[in-house]
């Protein structure tokens, strides 16, 4: 009797035992499965702390870019219009000098014309006449050109010097040239100054009056 009671109890010590372990294991289960739920929570959190500056960064990255660009164009520009002014000063550089030419080419002109009143000098005329073409060749070459002699009045080359009624020709006719204009690259250094025709008194009174009839 005293046996199967020894018996017995080691049964049921065994049973207990195994179900403690059981329940040891279970607990270890649970802790372990919270433990690496508490990790991947940490790991979800840090990674979208990473994510986070990663995104901050590359904003960051596009506005410098941003920045980077805008001054790249702004040197571009700036470099451009530094040698658009280098060329602007080199192309204007001989503008005073040229300018002080002028005359020395008109005084030659009118030099030609009085050797052609003059038989026995006339020969010269062909000389000084050859120095003006060269003088005026080697201008072109800077830019200078003569304003052509056009037969009417246009204000931006021509400066009127003196009028003269006539009915032979329209008004604003080019009766004569005093002195030749030029202009350095597309630009007027100096107008001609000229005589233009302008209608007579009487025509104008005429013209006036009709103007008044009409009206």
């Amino acid at each position: 009797m005293a046996q199967k009671n020894l018996i017995d109890n080691t049964e049921i010590n065994k049973k207990c035992n195994k179900e403690s372990k059981i329940k040891e294991n279970q607990q270890f289960d649970e802790e372990s499965k919270q433990e690496k739920e508490e990790t991947i929570e940490l790991k979800k959190s840090e990674y979208e702390e990473i994510l986070n500056k990663l995104q901050e960064k590359e904003k960051k990255c596009e506005e410098y870019k941003d920045y980077i660009q805008r001054k790249e164009a702004d040197y571009q520009n700036f470099k451009k219009k530094l040698i658009k002014e280098k060329e602007e000063f080199a192309k204007y550089a001989n503008y005073e000098l040229i300018k002080e030419l002028l005359p020395i080419i008109d005084n030659l002109r009118r030099a030609a014309t009085f050797c052609e009143n003059v038989d026995d000098i006339k020969p010269l005329s062909d000389g000084v006449c050859s120095v003006i073409k060269q003088f005026l060749d080697t201008l072109k070459k800077f830019g200078v050109e003569e304003i052509p002699k056009l037969e009417k009045l246009n204000l931006m080359y021509h400066e009127v010097i003196e009028t003269q009624e006539t009915s032979e020709v329209p008004e604003g006719s080019i009766l004569d040239v005093f002195q030749d204009g030029y202009t350095f690259y597309g630009k007027v250094i100096r107008p001609s100054l000229v005589k233009v025709s302008k209608l007579p008194s009487s025509e104008n009174k005429e013209e006036s009056a009709d103007e008044n009839i009409k009206n």
